[in-house]
Parts: structure tokens; C-alpha cells; sequence
């Protein structure tokens, strides 16, 4: 559902810096990378799970390298799209670090049920159980994070004096 703000935020950004490389990333991304590709704001996309295929991509860009081969990850040569293999989803979500929002203004992350409060985003699990033939969660198995981890990252922040969370789940009631 952010996908054609996020579109029309890399039109502004070409539009202020066209040297700039912008990349997108999503559930509409991973349905259709190419299509997204296909756009002239967008330079690189990430589909599939993306923490590490971004990763992956920084490092070859910081290298002076094409991200030819790094998987879930797709770019543009010559006018082309090139994708490069699916990554597989991540085992355990256990293993991904707590997001880093000390690179950024923590200030700004609001939620309209936040009532004026920073609100932070947190995930518990991905991924579904079920296998609805109308939904495309489906593709991707049903894990889960440990309690003790979603607390740890929940303590970090309040220690900090955050007190709303908003759960980005597709499924956090499963």
C-alpha cells in the first residue's frame, strides 16, 4: 500500500539529485520486481525478505561493483532489468539485529493511534500458517520471534522513554 508513495518519493528525489540511486523494496516489489524496475525514479530493488539482500547490495555498490548475482536483489544495465536469484526467506528471526534507529530522527516516527507519541515499529513473526488461495503471505512460512527478544528490543527503547510500539505482523494474532 506504500508502494506509489514510495515511487512518487524517488520522482522528487531524481528530480532534486538525478545522480542519486534510489531503491525500493515490498510485498509489491517481490510480486513484481521487473514491472517496479521498469519505472525511471527506480534504479535497484530489493524483493523477498531484504535485510541482507540490502546489506549485500551497499556492499557491492560501495566496492564500485554491479550487484550482478546478489540474490533478491535487481537493477537496471542498459535500459534492462536484471534480477538476480530469489534469496531464501530467513530461518529464525531470532538471527536479524534490532533495526538501528539511531541513524535517524526517531522523533519523526509517529502512528495516527499514537496520540502524539513517538511510536516505533516492532516484528514478532512473518509469514502464515495457512494457505489461502487469495493471499500472497502464503508463499512464506510462519516464523516467529522469541518472546525474550521481542522484550529485549521492547526494554531497549523504553529505556530510552518510548512507550508506544506499533506491530507490523502479518499475522501477530496467529
Amino acid at each position: 500500500f506504500n508502494y506509489y508513495d514510495a515511487l512518487q518519493a524517488a520522482k522528487r528525489i531524481k528530480a532534486t539529485h538525478p545522480s542519486a540511486k534510489t531503491c525500493l523494496g515490498g510485498w509489491h516489489v517481490s510480486l513484481y520486481p521487473e514491472e517496479t524496475l521498469a519505472q525511471d525514479a527506480v534504479d535497484y530493488v530489493v524483493f523477498g525478505e531484504g535485510e541482507l539482500s540490502f546489506v549485500d547490495l551497499v556492499d557491492k555498490l560501495e566496492d564500485g561493483e554491479e550487484p550482478l548475482g546478489v540474490q533478491g536483489v535487481g537493477f537496471k544495465r542498459d535500459g534492462k532489468s536484471i534480477l538476480g536469484p530469489p534469496r531464501p526467506p530467513n530461518r529464525t528471526l531470532d538471527e536479524l539485529p534490532f533495526p538501528d534507529f539511531d541513524l535517524s530522527d526517531i522523533s519523526l516516527y509517529s502512528h495516527l493511534l499514537g496520540k502524539g507519541n513517538i511510536v516505533l515499529p516492532l516484528e514478532s513473526s512473518r509469514g502464515c500458517p495457512f494457505a489461502c488461495t487469495f493471499c500472497d503471505i502464503r508463499r512464506s512460512r510462519y516464523r516467529r520471534r522469541s518472546s525474550k527478544l521481542i522484550c529485549d528490543e521492547m526494554e531497549k527503547w523504553t529505556t530510552r522513554g518510548i512507550r508506544s510500539f506499533f506491530f507490523v505482523d502479518d499475522n501477530i494474532t496467529v
